[in-house]
Parts: C-alpha cells; structure tokens; sequence
C-alpha cells in the first residue's frame, strides 16, 4: 500500500537539454522504468543522492519537462520571460529528480510492465504500464502520456490510475504560488521543497 501511494504520488518529472531518447514510446518508458528498479535496488544504503545518480539520467533522457511546465502554468505561464520559464523549469527537475529518490528507495521484487500504445490526443501516444508489486497486492496504473515522432518520443505526463493527470494535479498548486509570490516565489517553493526531500535524516546514537 506504501508503494502504491507513493507512485501515486510522485508519478510525474523532469527536464532535458539533450535529445530525446531513440527508439519506440514504449522503449521510452521502459528504459525509465528500468532506471526506477536500479535505484530501488541500490537501496537505502545508497542515500537520496545515491539514487539521484541513478534517476537523473534517466530522467533527463525520458522526459521533456519544459512541456510538463508549459503544461501546469497554462495561461499563467505565457506572459513569463523565456529566462523566468527556464528558472522554473531546472528548479523542477531537481524536485522531479528528488522525489523519485527519494521514494524509489527499496526493492522487493517489484516489476513493471508496458502495453501497446494507443492514441492520446493531438499529436500524443499513451503507452499504458503498471508496477506490479511481488506480494501479489493490486498493481499500480500508470499510463504515459508521451510526444515526438519517428525515433523521438518524450514522457509529457503520467496518468496516475489510468486517468489522474499528474499536471493538472500540480496546476493549482504551482499556479496559485505563482500568482502570489512571482516566479522568485514559485522557485522558492520548489527548492524548499527538494531540499525536505534530500536531507538525510540520521538515527540517534545507538539506534540501527
């Protein structure tokens, strides 16, 4: 159940400067999801910053975060300086980066599985997948929403359950911090946000 509601939780992420990665949508996600079970089995002993190592690539290579961003802003987004996006931008892929760290951090036999895409939408692929977890409890929907053509295919969203938008799901949040507080604001949310999640908390003298 724990797992369950983190996937759930933190089924969305990241930024990259580089190409997008080659090969089919579901060769995208799988190559992601591979990432995902390196860095459960790397384990607690790796740290947050250990499995960063692992998922930060990954990350960058699946995942098109400028569009994530464009996405969750909508209208609020569009009078922001290209700068001011860019800001936002590598401050949540950081986040994104976090989040899977820190919460990917154990393995227990888990597998994922993907299907045969269907269309998405204008210009969309949806690969639908799930983590199944190896005590036999209920597996976890996740479908990919996912953009690009020929080899090129990047992950844009992720539908927890099959249907929850994970950028809608954030819109509120970030949109209302950055009507409020500027994009400063907004930034510094998000950072606040990743440092909570990568500071290592330490067991008391004699605990283990």
């Amino acid at each position: 159940m724990r797992m369950r509601m983190l996937v759930i939780a933190f089924a969305f992420v990241a930024v990259s400067v580089q190409a997008f990665a080659a090969g089919s949508p579901q060769d995208t996600v799988k190559s992601f999801d591979d990432a995902l079970i390196a860095a459960m089995k790397a384990g607690k002993s790796a740290g947050v910053q250990g499995r960063s190592a692992v998922v930060e690539p990954a990350i960058d290579r699946a995942f098109d975060l400028a569009e994530m961003t464009r996405l969750i802003l909508g209208s609020a987004g569009k009078a922001l300086a290209p700068e001011q996006s860019a800001k936002i931008v590598a401050a949540f892929r950081l986040y994104t980066i976090a989040n899977y760290a820190k919460n990917f951090e154990a393995f227990s036999g888990e597998r994922f599985e993907v299907d045969a895409p269907r269309p998405g939408g204008v210009g969309a692929i949806v690969v639908p997948g799930r983590l199944i977890p190896a005590d036999g409890a209920q597996p976890v929907q996740l479908d990919y929403v996912l953009k690009g053509g020929e080899d090129q295919w990047k992950i844009t969203d992720v539908l927890a359950e099959g249907a929850v938008s994970q950028m809608a799901a954030r819109r509120a949040e970030f949109v209302g911090i950055l009507r409020k507080d500027g994009v400063d604001g907004l930034v510094a949310t998000i950072e606040a946000k990743t440092k909570a999640l990568t500071t290592e908390v330490k067991a008391p003298a004699g605990e283990h």
